[in-house]
């Protein structure tokens, strides 16, 4: 046999595996553009917040449901918004089929809205997608990290991150940044490059949970502090990759409901934690990755009154300012007032000052946001069976606040809403505030509930005034 011939397989196997070699630098270079998505504005330096005239006061602009509404279940809505006008809103939606995470997305500043569309890219054997939290660097990405889980199976509980560079049009990056988590909360730094992660995961370590934990509740919560702990992960590459990072040592079964990164990658986070003496609202942060953590209890017995050491909405809620503060409101013990504190090197706390009004019957589902000196805060206050969305803000860094505001006013496209208010649907649920760094806040909150006929997500909108001479 000619040697010509003989070596034919070899040569074929040859251009086959220098085909696959081709075929693997191809798409691991597809993998590297598509991870990395830089934008335009990457190479500008992000320009001011608006700061308002010291004569402005905040006004409600608009207050209206999102399409969409209807007898299907609406929970924890989430919102970003940036300095081009551009509102992107994500909240879970009840299906036939499962769960899922609705988006509504505007460039205008609220005023029209696309359709509500479903996020795709589903994990394989998923059919619950929950707990969304969603920012943007205001460089055209938007960040959004949720749960996914399967409720017949229940085998597998993903934290998925999913980024936009186009405003919060697509979304073609999907990963899973963890396993068997709850409740992922999301930030991004100032400068858009780092990006930080919390949530409460399942410590595999530990020793699984017996029939006799689950039982006697006096052994549940020493157990559930056994079997849990929190992650925390970061990115320095805008989500191309993620690390994790040593968790406050104290908190094991508590739940995360913000978190902030800066430039330096300082992380500071806000939690509900249960220790087995009761629910205590505390808020950590971190300057050297993990290694050490400064914790701070900023409410002992947060919640004597209630069986659930975490639900009913009375959380902590942590934001970023422009020069750096660590601002933070929070549900002050059996959820009759809200609180707001303010700290410059992340360890120290000033004076709380009071927001809410004196002799409210209930406060729940707190959120903040900062931009500058600009600082928004929002809350639910309780009269009878109905709630009222509050709002107040600061643009002094926190030491002075404006007068309350009254969010929630009726539409003519929902009867959920009236003068007394609106009804909750859920003890477990979230409320979102987010500054466009050009003088408008946007707020998001669910309303609606089975006896109230149906179910909505309510969209406002605050600008700031300058009164006329």
């Amino acid at each position: 046999m000619a040697p010509g011939r003989m070596n034919d397989p070899f040569r074929r196997f040859s251009r086959i595996a220098l085909a696959l070699s081709v075929l693997g630098l191809l798409a691991a270079g597809w993998w590297f553009l598509l991870s990395d998505e830089p934008t335009p504005r990457d190479r500008e330096s992000l320009p001011d917040a608006l700061t308002p005239r010291e004569t402005a006061f905040p006004v409600v602009r608009s207050s209206a449901p999102l399409s969409g509404a209807g007898v299907s279940i609406f929970a924890k809505p989430v919102v970003a918004t940036d300095r081009d006008r551009r509102v992107v809103i994500t909240a879970m939606n009840r299906t036939p089929n499962g769960m899922i995470l609705l988006r509504w997305r505007s460039t205008d500043g609220g005023r029209t809205w696309a359709e509500p569309a479903a996020f795709e890219s589903v994990p394989t054997g998923c059919d619950f997608l929950g707990d969304p939290w969603l920012v943007t660097d205001h460089r055209d990405r938007y960040h959004l990290v949720h749960l996914s889980t399967s409720m017949e199976a229940r085998n597998t509980c993903p934290c998925v991150y999913r980024r936009s560079s186009d405003g919060g049009k697509t979304w073609p990056l999907v990963t899973r940044v963890a396993e068997e988590i709850d409740r992922p909360v999301l930030a991004v730094s100032p400068n858009g490059q780092r990006l930080a992660i919390i949530c409460m995961m399942h410590d595999l370590s530990a020793p699984p949970l017996t029939s006799a934990d689950l039982k006697n509740a006096a052994f549940t919560t020493v157990a559930m502090n056994r079997v849990m702990t929190q992650g925390v992960f970061d990115s320095d590459n805008r989500g191309k990759t993620w690390k994790r990072r040593p968790a406050p040592p104290g908190l094991r079964h508590s739940v995360p409901f913000t978190t902030v990164i800066d430039d330096a990658g300082r992380i500071a986070a806000a939690w509900l934690a249960n220790d087995g003496k009761g629910s205590q609202s505390v808020i950590g942060s971190t300057a050297d990755r993990g290694k050490t953590w400064s914790v701070t209890a900023l409410v002992e017995a947060l919640q004597p009154d209630r069986k659930h050491p975490f639900n009913g909405g009375r959380f902590p809620v942590v934001a970023l300012d422009g020069p750096g503060r660590l601002q933070v409101v929070y549900v002050g013990a059996g959820g009759t007032a809200l609180w707001a504190r303010t700290s410059h090197d992340w360890t120290t706390w000033s004076t709380a000052i009071r927001l809410s009004a004196e002799g409210v019957e209930e406060v729940r589902n707190p959120a903040i946001s900062a931009a500058g000196d600009v600082v928004h805060a929002i809350w639910m206050e309780r009269s009878g069976e109905r709630y009222q969305m509050r709002y107040r803000a600061s643009k002094d860094g926190g030491t002075n606040w404006s007068e309350t505001l009254t969010l929630s006013r009726s539409h003519p496209a929902s009867s959920l809403v009236t003068g007394h208010g609106f009804a909750i649907g859920s003890d477990d649920d979230q409320s979102a505030v987010a500054d466009d760094r050009a003088g408008t806040a946007h707020i998001v909150w669910a309303v609606g509930g089975k006896l109230a006929g149906g179910y909505a997500i309510w969209h406002a909108s605050v600008e700031w005034h300058v009164p006329k001479r």
